[in-house]
């Protein structure tokens, strides 16, 4: 939806960040590989989802760091919001 890297039908910004934007069916899961040396802020704005098994509902968030693979599991229908930048130093 918005990168800093050109993409098709994206929003273009001047920083190092990407932001996605996503809609899960109950019962759908959804795989997200992080490139090293990133880190993630996901915030579950309606719904509820598990992450590698720890549980987000509504209005909840979290950061991701040091994770090679997240699996993202839709307890109820939800949308998500996920910014992914540059990891700490």
């Amino acid at each position: 939806m918005i990168s800093g890297q050109s993409i098709q039908d994206g929003i273009r910004i001047n920083q190092d960040a990407n932001v996605y934007v996503s809609e899960i069916n109950t019962g759908r899961q959804l795989g997200i590989q992080p490139l090293p040396g990133r880190q993630i802020y996901l915030v579950c704005l309606e719904g509820a989802i598990d992450i590698n098994a720890i549980p987000l509902e509504a209005g909840d968030a979290i950061k991701i760091w040091d994770e090679t693979a997240l699996t993202l599991a839709a307890v109820a229908d939800s949308h998500l919001i996920m910014v992914e930048m540059p990891g700490i130093k």
